[in-house]
């Protein structure tokens, strides 16, 4: 699985808190191969791979296991332009996520959101598609804890709170007090899920001063935006179908994929780059999948694998899955063997 793209504003949050905490975000932005002029671009998009590697770094340089949950209290419903605005201009705080909800995806591709409404609450439940154990809690933390926020915002309600969370998470160093003073609600650390109940009460709560004749204009904007955003994802997409069935038949080359793709090579590399992503790009994320796909579901040596997936030799495969998952090939098969 490809970890898509996100909106600008998911990363600029974590942006503010590094700067906060004396934590210089340029090496950061450098390893994960960001380029700072994006930064003055809202409407631009990164790669799930740079983005996650960007939190990857910000955790190991900045020593915080809660900068996820730290970093929410950034975001207000403007921070996510169209999606919040909708949200924004709604009649309630239960219209306001019902609304919302189906242009997720233009905010980013970091996970699903999934609600359930009941007499008495609502269940947000969240899944991470993101796979980087370092990562995923601080990015689970940063959704749940950003809906909060915004909703609060919606209401003009700071005080409002859940009726409890879950999270899969383990205990953080602080026992757990960032977040129950963050949330204001019973916090399960070890759950099945991650996850808030909303009560009901608060559903059917105002929204502070919308307009709701903006909404016909912001839904159909937002449906403009989500339908260019899938058009546009289409192309990685055919590039990575291409680039998985040549690495059955062995080495695969640019130009190759450019041709089955109907494109000169110029062409593929220019439509690739109004996409947010480049070709090293997507075949680092076709190689990633086939990798994780046969280190937890076969008992391939690695050294086979990393023939097969094109690199010169073994310890090149080593090198570039650390980067990719922060383990080695062996060490991420074991793992996955242990939690099986």
């Amino acid at each position: 699985m490809t970890l898509g793209s996100c909106a600008m504003p998911a990363l600029l949050q974590y942006l503010d808190w590094a700067r906060q905490h004396g934590v210089d975000p340029a090496p950061l932005l450098d390893q994960a191969g960001i380029d700072p002029a994006l930064l003055a671009q809202p409407e631009a998009r990164l790669g799930g791979e740079q983005f996650q590697q960007f939190l990857l770094a910000l955790a190991r340089v900045s020593q915080e296991d809660t900068f996820g949950l730290q970093s929410a209290q950034h975001v207000q419903p403007g921070s996510y332009s169209v999606l919040g605005y909708i949200a924004m201009n709604s009649d309630n705080l239960g219209q306001a996520l019902e609304r919302a909800m189906p242009y997720e995806k233009l905010v980013g591709d970091m996970g699903r959101s999934d609600w359930r409404f009941g007499p008495k609450e609502a269940v947000l439940r969240w899944h991470c598609q993101y796979s980087h154990p370092q990562v995923v809690p601080q990015m689970v933390d940063n959704v749940l804890a950003s809906w909060t926020g915004f909703a609060r915002a919606l209401l003009g309600q700071p005080g409002a709170s859940p009726s409890w969370v879950s999270l899969r998470r383990a205990v953080p160093a602080d026992g757990g007090r960032a977040h129950q003073q963050w949330f204001g609600a019973p916090v399960q650390f070890g759950a099945e899920q991650d996850a808030i109940g909303i009560p009901a009460s608060l559903l059917s709560q105002p929204v502070v001063r919308p307009d709701p004749q903006l909404l016909p204009v912001l839904e159909q904007h937002a449906k403009r935006r989500l339908q260019a955003l899938e058009q546009q994802d289409d192309l990685p997409m055919r590039v990575r179908v291409q680039i998985e069935a040549a690495l059955q038949r062995g080495p695969v080359r640019r130009d190759q994929i450019a041709d089955a793709l109907g494109l000169s090579e110029k062409t593929l590399q220019r439509r690739l780059a109004q996409c947010q992503t480049q070709y090293q790009t997507e075949l680092d994320r076709v190689r990633l999948s086939l990798a994780q796909r046969a280190l937890e579901e076969t008992e391939q040596p690695v050294a086979e694998l990393a023939l097969r997936l094109g690199f010169s030799d073994v310890r090149s495969f080593q090198r570039r899955f650390k980067q990719w998952t922060g383990q080695g090939p062996g060490a991420y098969r074991q793992a996955r063997r242990v939690q099986a």
